[in-house]
């Protein structure tokens, strides 16, 4: 009986490490937040080999999944749109101020071919990197 227990037991944490591995992140609609938000989130998801899958808006932050994530681990579907843009934090009179650490601490996450085209002048006026 202790045995069959004990089979069970092994059956029952192998069924739910394997799914949880195979877990998939699917963004569709986000728009960022706090910087410490999204690199917790993924890399919680890094460390427990969850997929994510960009399927839709990834702006701001959201975009981090691309440079915190193993290239085999994060993906684009045709339907992504990233969006990126400097950082910024709220004044304290309900303001805004860009946040040139911030931003620099996101470009260093990136993967460099992603930094090299964030940072080149536009091809002409009507190119849109958003």
């Amino acid at each position: 009986m202790p045995r069959i227990l004990l089979l069970l037991a092994c059956a029952v944490a192998t069924a739910l490490s394997t799914s949880f591995a195979n877990a998939t992140m699917r963004i569709t609609a986000d728009r960022g937040g706090p910087i410490i938000s999204y690199t917790d989130r993924f890399s919680q998801a890094r460390a427990s080999g969850e997929q994510v899958v960009i399927d839709g808006t990834c702006l701001s932050s959201c975009t981090l999944a691309i440079g915190m994530l193993p290239p085999g681990q994060v993906c684009a579907t045709s339907r992504a749109v990233l969006g990126f843009h400097a950082a910024w934090h709220q004044t304290e009179n309900g303001g805004t101020a860009e946040s040139p650490a911030a931003t620099q601490l996101m470009m260093d996450i990136y993967p460099a071919p992603l930094r090299r085209w964030l940072t080149q002048p536009p091809l002409s006026q009507s190119a849109a990197r958003h």
